[in-house]
């Protein structure tokens, strides 16, 4: 605070290394609450958190951060699939997107953001957003 600087805490809720490989995310709606209000009784300015398994329980996790929570990309996936989330995520709460692999990772990024800037910034579902990155 001294600095004026925003602390942005990402708590992570894994699966045991014995299930799925390890490095896995839990989706679990409990874990990822718990999670979040302790990042939020740390002093979080944001967060950073895991989308739930479910993403129409994400609105819990908006509750539980009393500061803006942006939703972790985590591994790359089906662009559409990723579209569909996002905006459901959105509809839950969900302040924005700290998206990487699922971006720099695609053939054609920029119709990528274009797609998730309209789910953020427009309030478009799945689709639009599948519309506008195919118009790139």
């Amino acid at each position: 605070e001294r600095y004026g600087l925003p602390l942005m805490i990402e708590p992570l809720a894994m699966l045991p290394n014995s299930e799925r490989g390890g490095y896995m995310v839990d989706g679990d709606p409990e874990k990822i609450v718990t999670l979040t209000r302790l990042a939020s009784e740390m002093g979080a300015d944001i967060i950073k958190a895991d989308p739930t398994t479910d993403p129409n329980d994400f609105h819990r996790v908006v509750a539980a951060a009393r500061c803006p929570v942006l939703v972790r990309g985590g591994g790359r996936e089906d662009l559409r699939a990723v579209f569909d989330k996002s905006a459901a995520l959105m509809a839950q709460g969900a302040a924005g997107m700290v998206y990487g692999r699922n971006i720099y990772q695609h053939s054609n990024p920029r119709a990528v953001v274009r797609g998730l800037m309209a789910i953020i910034h427009e309030n478009a579902d799945g689709a639009a957003a599948w519309e506008l990155y195919q118009q790139e």
